[in-house]
């Protein structure tokens, strides 16, 4: 009997020792933050569809350990919108965008309010809206006073949740001539409430833009699809890998930053510093080659085909090309 004792008091003494060496994550752990996205069609999901695509469905591939998706039917939500939600071993991605969908049309079907329901803390609202502000003469649309209201009424709400909003610029649409911004008017409205209210933004009407002018409007064309505003497969995931390397660079998103897959901040610091260098200190010849590099740098940052290899490889020409800068002697400032 005493013998039975002694192994049963052994093996619980036992159990308690290996339950004090389980890391406290294991014992606690936290649930993984949530990115929703609150978008019109140009970041919607088209689940199937070969010739069209949206950014929201392609943005998880950039995570780490991208899993399968699956479709979520939320309670709550109008019949307007199917959400998508897809996976990674750190985070999920909920993607509400919706065709036709504006500012206003998140809060009159009531989705705003089934994504709010749903907010924690740490977790992401990405607002991709604009394209469809500018049909005022429907209810759908809005004027930029309007769209100003709006935006500051669902930060408010979301930070209320205490999660975080990010605001994200609407890209251009396919032109004849140069690549700009889109809806300009409610562009500057965001990018104005983004520094009012300290709200992290990614402009990617601007840098979706300025890329496209890069490679041309041969390479360009082919991001979309007839109509010249929305996007192909291609088009759809070079805008996510644009959004994954801003997300990757800026210390506002640091949480969620550490969980992108890309490893391109290296190139991305020195891209920015080429790009706040001066031609009159230089000389043409050596300037021309520092621009020639950081030219081929830009493409190969959002290239969604560009590898680890090529990216580094681009990092050290340019690094170089700066190394080699020759200073104008009688220059002035």
């Amino acid at each position: 009997m005493k013998k039975k004792v002694k192994i049963i008091a052994s093996m619980f003494l036992s159990l308690v020792l290996i339950t004090c060496f389980i890391p406290k994550h294991n014992l606690h752990a936290k649930s993984k933050p949530t990115i929703y996205i609150m978008g019109d069609s140009i970041a919607h999901s088209y689940e199937g569809n070969r010739y069209q695509n949206g950014w929201g469905q392609m943005l998880y591939r950039y995570f780490k350990h991208p899993s399968k998706k699956r479709t979520v039917h939320v309670k709550g939500a109008s019949d307007y919108v199917d959400v998508i939600r897809y996976n990674t071993p750190e985070l999920s991605i909920e993607n509400w965008a919706k065709n036709g969908a504006s500012v206003a049309i998140y809060d009159k079907y009531g989705m705003f309010q089934a994504i709010q329901k749903k907010l924690k803390k740490g977790d992401y609202v990405f607002i991709q809206l604009g394209h469809n502000e500018v049909y005022t003469q429907w209810w759908t649309g809005s004027t930029v006073s309007e769209y100003r209201t709006y935006l500051i009424n669902y930060i408010k709400k979301i930070r209320s949740k205490k999660a975080k909003p990010v605001l994200i610029t609407p890209p251009p649409v396919n032109t004849s001539g140069k690549y700009i911004p889109y809806v300009p008017q409610y562009r500057a409205a965001m990018i104005s409430i983004g520094k009012k209210y300290k709200v992290p933004l990614i402009d990617l009407g601007k840098k979706s833009a300025d890329y496209f002018n890069l490679i041309g409007k041969k390479q360009a064309r082919n991001m979309y699809v007839k109509d010249n505003m929305h996007f192909t497969p291609k088009g759809a995931t070079t805008l996510a890998k644009i959004l994954s390397v801003e997300i990757k660079y800026k210390s506002q998103l640091k949480p969620i930053s550490g969980k992108v897959s890309l490893k391109t901040n290296s190139l991305y610091k020195t891209i920015n510093k080429a790009s706040k260098l001066k031609t009159k200190k230089y000389s043409k010849k050596t300037w021309k080659y520092m621009q020639k590099k950081l030219k081929k740098s830009k493409k190969i940052l959002y290239s969604i085909t560009a590898k680890q290899k090529s990216i580094d490889k681009s990092n050290a020409s340019l690094k170089k090309a700066i190394k080699k800068l020759k200073k104008v002697k009688k220059y002035k400032k």
